[in-house]
Parts: C-alpha cells; sequence; structure tokens
C-alpha cells in the first residue's frame, strides 16, 4: 500500500505541482492552511508531512513544532523553502529535511520514499 504523504502548502499551483507529481507514487492529500493540515492529522495517521514554510511562514514553523512535540504524531517532515535562513536553526539539527525550492521533482520523491523507508524499519 503505498505511503500516505501530507501536503500543507499555502500555493495552489505548487500544491498541484507536488499532487500531479507525487500522487503517481503516494497516496497524496493537500491542505491550503495548518487549520486545514492539523484537520486531516486528527483524522487520519499519515507516513510523511511535506510543508512548505514560504507562505504563512510562522503559523507554518509553528505547525512543524507542534507535530514534532506531539506524541500523537509520529510521521517525518520535509520543509520547503526558497531560504533555508527561514528555518530556525533547531529545526535544521533535529527531525527535519530541508528541500530549497527550486528542487528536482525526482529528488523530492526520492527523499520521501527513503524516509518512509526508514520509517517502517
Amino acid at each position: 500500500m503505498p505511503a500516505k504523504l501530507l501536503s500543507v502548502n499555502a500555493n495552489k499551483s505548487m500544491n498541484f505541482v507536488l499532487q500531479t507529481y507525487l500522487s503517481k507514487s503516494f497516496n497524496f492529500y493537500s491542505a491550503q492552511d495548518v487549520a486545514t493540515g492539523a484537520q486531516f492529522l486528527r483524522n487520519g495517521n499519515f507516513d510523511i508531512l511535506l510543508i512548505d514554510i514560504d507562505f504563512a511562514p510562522t503559523d507554518n514553523l509553528e505547525f512543524v513544532q507542534f507535530v514534532q512535540n506531539s506524541v500523537l504524531f509520529n510521521c517525518p517532515i520535509i520543509i520547503l523553502t526558497n531560504e533555508l535562513s527561514r528555518v530556525p536553526q533547531k529545526l535544521r539539527k533535529e527531525f527535519c529535511t530541508i528541500i530549497l525550492k527550486p528542487f528536482n521533482p525526482v529528488h523530492l520523491q526520492q527523499s520521501i520514499s527513503l524516509l518512509v523507508r526508514k520509517q517502517k524499519a
């Protein structure tokens, strides 16, 4: 069964690109904002969280920290961003994988697959 991936991304066109490419390999769910993303997490178990912090960075980074600190959600997190400096130092060293935009979709898919395999091992 394909891994379940939740993408939280306020950029509709980026979400469309992600969904078009990643839904071939994963069960892809998308949320336009943190509130919708939290709702998805409450209602289902996801294997990976993909979050773009370039739109509403404060809300999105707080959401990442909430997921990391929660005992209810245990999934790897991939952060997409244009600038590494937007990601706090603590998140760079801990549980998150950071992918800078623009990115190669093949590389993103490989990173997701690797994280899913590690989690299930």
